[in-house]
């Protein structure tokens, strides 16, 4: 018998506090494009996703030309960051 190495493992509570961040950061990439001007729809004040950052993300979305389900996954968010970064050209 010998030992087996360890790995870190994630706590609950880490993976909710990388998922606040996430929110967190996404919901920036929103004010940015609102601030620009790109949308109209304001996101919530908050760390969650709400409906205002549900509007938000639908609104994006619908520029992008992309089904409006209010989910802001990878391809999504890199989208996001692809049009803002373009618009800054």
């Amino acid at each position: 018998h010998r030992d087996l190495p360890s790995f870190p493992t994630r706590r609950s509570s880490d993976l909710v506090v990388y998922k606040e961040l996430g929110v967190l950061a996404y919901k920036q990439l929103l004010i940015l494009a609102y601030n620009r001007g790109t949308i109209s729809q304001k996101v919530d004040n908050n760390s969650s996703f709400g409906p205002g950052t549900t509007k938000a993300t639908n609104e994006f979305l619908g520029l992008l030309g992309k089904n409006q389900n209010g989910i802001a996954g990878a391809n999504t968010i890199k989208a996001i960051g692809e049009w803002l970064k373009n618009e800054y050209k």
